[in-house]
């Protein structure tokens, strides 16, 4: 009787319990967010639009990223030079990263590197932490522009891209 009044007291007198974890993407819910984040790059006139580089780009890709329903990598206008993965797996690079590159090779383990992020779960994360912050109904746009990783996380991207690479 003097435990549960000890317990119950602390209850009382405790700060209240932390919130839940925010809930999970689903599947659908990270295709929504990819697709509403290049629908918004196509609406600014952000994505290039040359057939030759987009068929050279995903040729190369194709090696790389095997899934079957792997989004095409979306070539972006940008004065940056930038590899990123979506949510639901698709791959962006910028124009500005593309001249600097010197094979195709660099080219396909930049888009492994990228991948990676995906299934190290670091997109994941990276979603949970910017709902916590603007909360799910934020624009799909908003919660995947811009993530920054931490060194750890490069770390393991490369490492898992090698092997991806090295594996053919």
């Amino acid at each position: 009787l003097a435990v549960a009044a000890g317990l119950a007291a602390l209850v009382v007198i405790g700060s209240a319990p932390p919130p839940p974890p925010p809930t999970p993407w689903t599947d659908a819910e990270k295709r929504a967010a990819a697709k509403e984040w290049r629908d918004a790059a196509a609406a600014r006139g952000d994505v290039v639009k040359s057939e030759a580089l987009a068929v050279a780009v995903n040729a190369v890709a194709g090696t790389v990223l095997k899934e079957a329903d792997t989004p095409p990598v979306l070539v972006l206008k940008s004065a940056g030079v930038d590899a990123f993965a979506l949510p639901d797996g698709g791959v962006v690079v910028t124009t500005e990263l593309l001249p600097l590159l010197q094979s195709e090779a660099e080219l396909a383990a930049v888009l492994a590197h990228a991948r990676a992020h995906v299934g190290n779960g670091d997109v994941d994360r990276v979603l949970l932490e910017r709902v916590e912050l603007k909360g799910k109904g934020a624009a799909g746009a908003d919660l995947v522009a811009g993530a920054v990783y931490g060194i750890d996380d490069e770390i393991l991207a490369d490492a898992v891209a090698i092997r991806a690479l090295r594996a053919g």
